[in-house]
Order: structure tokens, then sequence, then C-alpha cells
């Protein structure tokens, strides 16, 4: 299999394009819970709300994603995402926004991302040669890095001018570019077992067979324990305090707040760079741990 560069390029951008719209709106409801609630802890539900579901589903979201159309799954977890951008969007034109809304949102929000990150990443090994996976990923983080960087800004700036709703509205163009490109124009080949379907006890055998593999492998495992600790560090620090705390310094100042945000993500710039072109055969586990955070 060759690596199919036009599709991966438009698959890619969809993808990317989603996800600014996506980190724009997560980045708002931080500002939002903050300004409306005055407490810190807003935040920290918000977060929890999202980051359980999505631990609890992953257990098998990826053994589902291998036995269903990854088309069809990522087609339908973007359908879900856009009415619950929507949702927002009409609670909050009707002034009854809520944080417990939003809670329920996000745990919605969780479930769904279970299922479209493995699908996602299951689409990419698709569409790439074996022998560019590396440079690939590297091109992945490096645009991800720079989404980073930029997407506090641009959102900061969009609330400053146009408030939550111009962030949604936003928000949901850049789903439905996702969809439609996604619907009719990028064609991913599928593995010979989806025909099989899946059964409870078929995802149960895949979730011991993945554990006998993880065992094998050290390093993978390593990843894992120090990746999970990263993120976990990551979401205490800025997503549930850094933000509400640089509001209440800067007198709720969403562009120092975006400013903050955005320069977090140029290590993983500097890191995913160097994972891009530096050709390594064996042994890359520290550049990955560079380019993690």
């Amino acid at each position: 299999m060759k690596t199919n560069l036009k599709r991966f390029s438009m698959f890619f951008i969809s993808q990317t394009v989603s996800q600014m719209g996506s980190s724009m709106t997560s980045f708002a409801l931080i500002i939002w819970a903050y300004s409306n609630t005055g407490q810190v802890m807003s935040s920290s539900i918000l977060a929890i709300c999202s980051t359980i579901p999505y631990i609890i589903i992953s257990l098998f979201g990826g053994t589902i994603a291998d036995r269903v159309s990854k088309k069809k799954i990522m087609l339908i977890c973007d359908l879900i995402a856009a009415l619950c951008s929507l949702s927002i969007l009409i609670f909050s034109l009707m002034n009854i926004l809520h944080l417990w809304i939003l809670c329920i949102i996000n745990i919605i929000i969780g479930f769904m991302n279970a299922f479209q990150n493995p699908a996602s990443q299951i689409t990419v090994s698709l569409l790439v040669e074996k022998e560019d996976y590396v440079r690939i990923g590297g091109i992945q983080s490096v645009v991800n890095s720079m989404v980073g960087l930029g997407t506090p800004l641009i959102a900061a700036g969009i609330l400053s001018i146009g408030g939550l709703n111009l962030v949604i509205i936003i928000d949901l163009c850049t789903f439905c570019f996702a969809f439609f490109s996604l619907l009719c124009w990028i064609k991913i080949p599928e593995l010979k077992n989806i025909e099989k379907g899946f059964s409870f006890e078929q995802i149960i055998d895949d979730m011991r067979e993945c554990g006998k593999f993880i065992k094998t492998q050290k390093g993978i495992v390593w990843l894992m324990i120090i990746y999970s600790i990263l993120n976990f560090l990551g979401a205490i620090s800025f997503d549930s305090m850094m933000s509400p705390l640089l509001l209440a310094r800067t007198n709720n100042n969403t562009l120092i707040v975006g400013s903050v945000s955005s320069s977090a993500a140029a290590g993983g710039i500097i890191a995913s760079v160097i994972i891009t072109f530096t050709k390594t055969k064996k042994k890359k586990t520290p550049l990955c741990l560079a380019g993690f955070y």
C-alpha cells in the first residue's frame, strides 16, 4: 500500500479544522464557567465531566473502532458534536445556559471522543504506508502544536469581539466542513475484519489480547504511564486552575489567558519538528517523550 497523500491531506485538514473549532469552544467554556460562577471548581467540574466518560469508554472504544466502519463512526461523532454545540448556542441565546447543562453536554462529548479519536488514528494508519508513520506522525504533531499555539489567541480575540455565541457559531462551521468533507470527498479503506461485527465477548477478547501484547512491550508501558501523568498534571494545572487564576488576577482579560495558553504549545512545536526531521530506526522513546506535552 502506498501512502495516499491526497486522501490523507484532505482528511488531516478537515480533522484539524474541526479540532480548532472544538479547542476554541473548550477554551471559551472555561472562560464562561469562571466568569459566570466566580469559582475555580466550575472549570474543574467541566473537565471531570468530559474526562471520566472518555477514560471509561476508551477501554473498549478502540476495539469497536477496529470492527466498525471508521467513516461511519467519525460521521456520527461529528454530527453528535455539532448537535452539542448547537444546543449550547440555543441555550446561550435564550439566556438559560447553566453549568449543569454544560456538564451534561461534556459527558456526551467525552463518550463521543472515546470513539472518534481511535477511529481517526486507525484511519491515518489506513491512509499512510508503514514506512511513513514516523514522518507523518511528526507532521501531525507539528500541526497540532501550531493549532494549540494559535487557537487560544484566536478564541480570546473572538470572545472579546462577539462573546461565546460567536465562538460556537464558528465551531459549528468547522464541524460542517469536517462532516461534509468526510462524507463527500474522503474515501477510507476498511479492514477485513469489519465484516465480523462485534459482540461483548469479542470486545473482551480483543482487550485481553491487547493487554497481553502491552505486557511484552516495556517501552509502551512506560510511555502510557508517563503520558497519563503528564495529561493528568496538565489538566489539573492549566484547565482547572491556571485559566481561572489568570482571569482573577487580570480582571477577566481573556487575551492574557489566551497568550499563556498559546505559550504552552511552543515547546511541543520544537519537539515535533525534531521528531519529523530526525531519522531514527530504533529507540525513538526520548524524542516521543519530548513531544508529549
